[in-house]
């Protein structure tokens, strides 16, 4: 019996068609999965992802209604080294079923409404958009902002993060929305570093059960230890 799962897994691989279908789906998600990782990731980028993602589908089913399977590199191979022609007009149907399934549900998950909001243009380019598009208990100050220079040419040089976080201060109201939406969590990536980095650490050989300080050193990049400060704050124990 329990050699039964790997038999089936074994038929199940073997099946060409199986195989056919793995072989260009598997590519794809698998690169857009990549592009939606990462510690600095946030809301904006995501969605400009999906989006890309979402127009590629566009492109890949003109192309495959054409015959054209170039830009499935595995899919492409496989369908190169089989000659039969009834085999590959079967495949054009089902991945163009497939893509099309496949669009329809990222446009219900994700659809394409967040880049027109004020908040998302704000965020993106702030000296480029009207000021009555903004609430009018910020106009004021973002008319402050679109008119500071050396604000503008330093969003030309930082990136749309840096500059945020640099005038937070002196533009607190207008500068809120788009730190709100840097702080939100896109993906769950942190929270699975997190937890991967816990499973490093609490091993059955740990004899402490607090990992607050240890996780904190773990996930923060670019800290720094103060030795001097840490080594004073230490009673010296000399020897009796």
């Amino acid at each position: 019996l329990n050699r039964v799962p790997i038999f089936c897994l074994l038929f199940l691989f073997t099946n060409e068609k199986i195989v056919f279908s793995l072989a260009y789906l598997a590519e794809m998600l698998n690169v857009l999965n990549m592009k939606l990782q990462g510690r600095n990731l946030n809301i904006i980028q995501a969605c400009d992802t999906i989006n890309s993602f979402i127009e590629k589908i566009k492109l890949w089913k003109e192309k495959v209604m054409s015959g054209n399977f170039s830009s499935f590199h595995r899919l492409n191979d496989l369908l190169d080294s089989n000659e039969d022609q009834e085999l590959l007009d079967e495949w054009k149907k089902v991945v163009l079923s497939q893509l099309s399934q496949l669009e329809s549900e990222f446009e219900r998950y994700f659809p394409d409404k967040f880049n027109e909001t004020w908040e998302s243009k704000l965020y993106r380019s702030p000296f480029n958009i009207d000021v009555a598009t903004v609430p009018e208990n910020i106009q004021e100050e973002f008319i402050d902002l679109r008119n500071d220079s050396t604000a503008k040419d330093c969003f030309l040089t930082e990136s749309v993060e840096g500059f945020w976080l640099k005038y937070k201060d002196a533009y607190p109201n207008v500068a809120a929305t788009p730190i709100r939406l840097l702080l939100q969590f896109s993906t769950t990536y942190l929270c699975e570093s997190g937890f991967s980095t816990m499973t490093v650490i609490k091993t059955k050989y740990r004899n402490r059960l607090d990992l607050e300080n240890d996780m904190r050193c773990a996930l923060v990049e670019n800290i720094v230890p103060n030795i001097k400060k840490l080594v004073s704050e230490i009673q010296c124990q000399s020897s009796h």
